[in-house]
């Protein structure tokens, strides 16, 4: 996914990516070469064990990334982007079988202006 503006997306209570007890997932975030990229706070990923993650209300989770935190965003669900393109990777680690199968698919990622 390449985007030029602040986007979000956000996993259903039931739709996190599906991994083993042992398994985990990353969502990354680099450049348009495929590096990361410098921000701020260090950060280059989320993962489920990003210190300040916080899960909406209804279980569900909902990620930033923005080149500037919005105001409304917790610290741990925001991934600092470039103000140009950048690509995101979604990767499950020890993915469970639904993933393997092609049956679990992530959420659209949306454009924020």
């Amino acid at each position: 996914v390449a985007l030029l503006l602040c986007c979000c997306g956000s996993f259903a209570a039931d739709g996190l990516p599906p991994c083993a007890s042992l398994g985990f997932w990353s969502l990354t975030l680099y450049d348009q070469h495929s590096l990361l990229v410098a921000n701020e706070i260090d950060r280059h990923l989320i993962r489920p064990d990003t210190p300040g993650l916080t899960y909406d209300a209804d279980g569900g989770l909902t990620l930033r990334v923005a080149a500037q935190r919005p105001d409304d965003v917790p610290l741990g669900n925001w991934l600092p982007a470039p103000t140009g393109t950048f690509i995101l990777a979604l990767r499950i680690y020890l993915a469970d079988a639904r993933v393997v199968d092609g049956e679990w698919a992530p959420p659209s990622v949306t454009a924020r202006g």
